[in-house]
């Protein structure tokens, strides 16, 4: 019996801490606090890569003039990659900017694919025998 009271005792406290770890994170979201660390990259560098995406350039031309630049990563690496030119389109940072200029024909994800070339370039069926 006492094995059953310090049970019922351990699982009511783990569903509060449970609870208290939920609710603290909600509960700086609906004050506005950001959660999580400030960008490190600078707010004209992100500018930068969101106009250039609008554009039309892909991923690897911004992170290959990024570098030719000689502008830093947020870590201050001089290396960039395609993936991190899509890790700052995507982030928390660049979503108030891309709403100042227009994506309405840029991909966010991968690039966009061209469209199939005209009927007139493919050969007709060969005939069955």
């Amino acid at each position: 019996m006492a094995a059953n009271v310090i049970i019922s005792g351990s699982q009511y406290e783990r569903r509060s801490i449970s609870s208290r770890t939920k609710d603290a994170p909600a509960a700086k979201r609906a004050r506005g606090e950001r959660l999580g660390v400030e960008p490190a990259l600078p707010r004209e560098v992100t500018r930068r890569i969101v106009t250039e995406r609008a554009e039309g350039r892909t991923f690897q031309a911004i992170a290959d003039r990024l570098m030719s630049d000689g502008i830093p990563t947020a870590r201050g690496k001089a290396t960039w990659y395609p993936a991190t030119v899509k890790a700052v389109m995507v982030s928390d940072n660049a979503a108030a900017l891309r709403s100042e200029v227009d994506l309405s024909d840029v991909r966010i994800g991968k690039s966009h694919r061209p469209d199939p070339p005209p009927t007139s370039w493919l050969r007709p069926p060969e005939p069955q025998r």
